[in-house]
């Protein structure tokens, strides 16, 4: 078990800079310049190329990654090009609102989607199972943009329930529940495109499993079908949950874009959006590098998670 995670370690690091290269050559590759939108046709010329040589953006790309990622691993990401601050600065403020967002909805999706998964499945082609594979299949069609905007018109124009914005009111706003009434909305919208891909892989799983033979010979022992279904069949029904869990990881510092753009959520999405339409390099380079170290450790983790559901899988 431990030289199988020294080797995985190892392995984590090269393929890191390797996603950080392809990131940063497509990120300048890309059409445009940064200094676009600051373009003056009564600028000097020779201002102009000062203010390139200043942003370091008159060296060649190789340079300007090196650059970069020996200043970023010893936790220097740069100065915003739009927001002329450390991009670590403008960061930190961020990252607290969107793993609040983010984690009650991933934890609200797979307490709730989990269950009723199982549940489905054990009660495979009764009502119940058509019922939640129906709205399964509309949570998964359903743009989050327009049940953003569904929920938004019902919940806080028309009943006025809600605030439609932000994550507090702007005056005498902060206490619990007025965070609370904040989050309803989104944590709904997100939640609910999760909770219905888990629905849809946990009822999938179940049925594969729940007539193995060791179910069969776990209910001959005179077992309840309590620990039947909860220590057998949901047990090694998580498998592929935890590699999703795995994956959806890199979402609590990611964000959701285009839900923390609806509600206006100071969150990382919202950021990360303000960081590409203005090609502010630093910006995007910091977000989608936390973002591929997060999707490295969730397979990481997921891998280690599958010795403790299954005993018959070894690490060697």
């Amino acid at each position: 078990m431990l030289s199988y995670v020294i080797r995985r370690s190892l392995v984590l690091i090269p393929t890191l800079f390797v996603i950080t290269i392809i990131v940063f050559t497509l990120i300048h590759a890309a059409p445009g310049d940064p200094l676009d939108i600051y373009l003056d046709p009564t600028l000097d010329p020779r201002d102009y190329a000062e203010v390139r040589e200043r942003m370091g953006l008159n060296q060649p790309i190789h340079i300007q990654y090196a650059y970069w990622v020996s200043h970023f691993f010893t936790g220097d990401m740069g100065i915003s090009f739009n927001y002329g601050r450390p991009v670590w600065e403008l960061l930190k403020v961020r990252i607290a609102p969107t793993i609040l967002l983010m984690s009650l909805a991933l934890l609200s999706a797979y307490l709730i989607a989990i269950p009723i998964g199982t549940l489905s499945a054990i009660k495979q082609y009764s009502p119940l199972d058509h019922t939640v594979t129906a709205l399964a299949f509309v949570g998964i069609s359903m743009p989050n943009f327009w049940l953003g905007l569904l929920l938004l018109s019902l919940f806080a124009v028309t009943l006025g329930w809600l605030p439609s914005f932000g994550m507090k009111e702007l005056i005498g706003g902060g206490d619990l529940i007025d965070r609370i009434r904040h989050l309803i909305m989104p944590v709904i919208v997100l939640g609910t495109a999760y909770m219905a891909g888990i629905t849809r892989y946990m009822r999938a799983q179940v049925l594969e499993v729940k007539n193995e033979e060791y179910i069969k010979t776990a209910r001959s022992k005179g077992l309840r079908e309590y620990w039947v279904i909860s220590k057998h069949m949901m047990k090694n029904s998580l498998i592929p949950i935890v590699t999703l869990f795995g994956l959806q990881l890199p979402v609590l510092l990611g964000g959701a874009l285009i839900t923390e753009q609806i509600f206006s959520w100071p969150g990382m999405g919202y950021f990360f959006w303000r960081g590409v339409t203005a090609r502010d390099y630093p910006v995007v380079m910091a977000i989608l590098t936390l973002s591929a170290v997060l999707t490295l450790l969730g397979n990481f983790i997921a891998d280690l998670a599958y010795g403790f559901l299954d005993p018959r899988i070894r690490y060697t």
